[in-house]
C-alpha cells in the first residue's frame, strides 16, 4: 500500500485583478516593504479569519463598479 502523501502547508494560488485594485496591492505591499505576493496572502488571509461569510449575490457588490 502506497503511503499518503502530506498535504502542502502553501499552494499557489493565481487570479485576475483589474488594474485598480493591481496598483493598490502595489502601492500597499511597497509602503509595508513586503512582495506582492506576500502583501496579498497577508490580505486575503486577514480578510478570510474576519469576514465570516459573503452573501450569495455579494460579489456583485465587490467586483461592478459603483455608478455615480
Amino acid at each position: 500500500m502506497l503511503e499518503t502523501k502530506k498535504k502542502k502547508s502553501v499552494v499557489s494560488v493565481t487570479l485576475l485583478l483589474r488594474r485598480e485594485t493591481n496598483e493598490k496591492l502595489i502601492a500597499a505591499a511597497k509602503a509595508a516593504g513586503r512582495s506582492k505576493s506576500l502583501e496579498a496572502t497577508l490580505r486575503l488571509t486577514q480578510h478570510l479569519n474576519s469576514v465570516p461569510e459573503l452573501g450569495e449575490n455579494s460579489y456583485w457588490e465587490i467586483l461592478l463598479p459603483k455608478e455615480s
